[in-house]
């Protein structure tokens, strides 16, 4: 077997996916596994800064006419994503990207994802999706030493198209892709059913009766609610039944972090008044007291996660589901506005909200309330700054730098509780 190997560039060290990669032999293994007597033809590992969380390698195999399996066609070479998790993740953000790209493949077949091929939950199993669809487990052992900090990997198609972040295009064009997005937003939102509890999601092959209030039992697989949130960094003890218990345990979280990592020393004299409103302040807004429905959200979804081909031009596909899961219905258009501010046209993002408006979608233009709006955008800014998550890693010998940063951060807490307190 011949294989082709670029070089992806110098990792600093307090990315999430420093010293994570796998070895020239492990993929191979891993393939030939999957795809008996195909031909691996080459690696090609996502240069350094394209991605923050995850070791990414794009594959090319050429998968024999006599092979069969789900996803892949045969006879042909096949163009495939090894997606494996930087280390501040374990395998529950694997599991659920597998569950939410399950779930479009169940509900909504017609929305351009990744196709699913195969996955694994430790460094030892493997599960592989047969040509029915249906999953399986076998073991499967790395060399340890050779892949170190490996924790969980997923193999998925590689969908065509080009990063929507790194093309200019025209008023007219921006216009069209925002109203595609928003027939694909709305397509989910309409056809995955709503999920009694907030959070993520993790699946496994069925062996008993289901426990817990979620699941769904898809093509053999079955998706349930996760104990992890691990765009949050949360452990969940109880299912997270209305908005009062979500926004209290995203604060607290944050609020520990504060406490634990030196790099926020400087802040942490703002624990005593976080938590003041967090106990008085935050049962009182309006939003903790609003109707609680958990609907299907991406929670990235940026140009970056959005592929397009220009000629002509249409969204060719949707990438980047390991945050989704079944959340507040606000809550994707506050991670526009506080997340990824900045991050869209504001010509694509009149015409997302606009078609998202004709299909009768509520938005934070039209049918979302103001009142619960400004509270749930002040809600998120004040959780993003408690202790930003971009600092969490840093050494301390490099903490004078980011002291700016950090009284920034500062100020945000402080005016959001202001400004919370006064909707009182």
């Amino acid at each position: 077997m011949e294989t082709t190997i670029a070089s992806p560039g110098i990792t600093p060290k307090f990315h999430p996916t420093y010293g994570v990669s796998l070895s020239n032999e492990a993929i191979t293994s891993i393939i030939e596994c999957l795809i008996p007597g195909c031909n691996l033809l080459s690696i090609d590992p996502l240069e350094h800064g394209k991605s923050f969380n995850n070791r990414i390698y794009f594959l090319q195999v050429d998968v024999p006419e006599s092979t069969l399996v789900y996803g892949l066609n045969k006879g042909t070479v096949n163009n495939l994503v090894l997606k494996l998790n930087g280390h501040f993740f374990d395998q529950s953000k694997s599991e659920n990207e597998v569950s939410c790209l399950s779930l479009l493949d169940a509900f909504a077949p017609e929305i351009p994802s990744p196709k699913v091929i195969s996955w694994s939950d430790t460094t030892f199993l493997v599960h592989r999706v047969t040509p029915e669809g249906i999953p399986t487990r076998r073991e499967f052992r790395l060399d340890s030493k050779a892949n170190k900090k490996q924790q969980g990997w997923i193999i998925m198609t590689l969908v065509a198209g080009i990063p929507l972040s790194t093309l200019s295009l025209d008023t007219d064009k921006l216009r069209a892709i925002g109203e595609q997005l928003a027939d694909i937003v709305f397509r989910w939102r309409e056809s995955l059913p709503a999920w009694q509890s907030a959070g993520n999601l993790e699946c496994g092959i069925p062996h008993a009766k289901p426990q817990g209030l979620n699941f769904l039992d898809v093509a053999g697989l079955r998706v349930a609610s996760s104990s992890k949130m691990p765009g949050f960094g949360i452990t969940v003890v109880e299912p997270i039944m209305d908005l009062l218990q979500y926004y209290r345990l995203k604060l607290e979280t944050r609020v520990e972090k504060l406490q634990e990592l030196d790099i926020f020393e400087a802040n942490r004299y703002l624990i005593t008044s976080i938590r003041k409103f967090i106990t008085f302040g935050l049962p009182q807004l309006e939003i903790c007291k609003a109707e609680s429905t958990f609907l299907f959200t991406h929670y990235d979804l940026s140009p970056r996660n959005v592929l397009i081909s220009v000629n002509p031009t249409k969204i060719t596909g949707i990438v980047d589901f390991e945050f989704s899961g079944f959340f507040p219905e606000l809550d994707e258009f506050v991670n526009d506005c506080v997340g990824n501010e900045g991050d869209w046209p504001d010509a694509l993002y009149d015409a997302y909200l606009g078609k998202l408006e004709v299909l009768g979608m509520k938005t934070p233009r039209k049918g979302i309330k103001e009142q619960l709006w400004k509270e749930a955008t002040m809600l998120s800014r004040l959780e993003e700054n408690i202790a930003p998550w971009w600092l969490e890693n840093v050494a301390l010998g490099d903490r004078a730098q980011y002291l700016e940063e950090l009284r920034k951060s500062e100020e945000k807490v402080i005016e959001a509780i202001r400004s919370l307190d006064r909707e009182v």
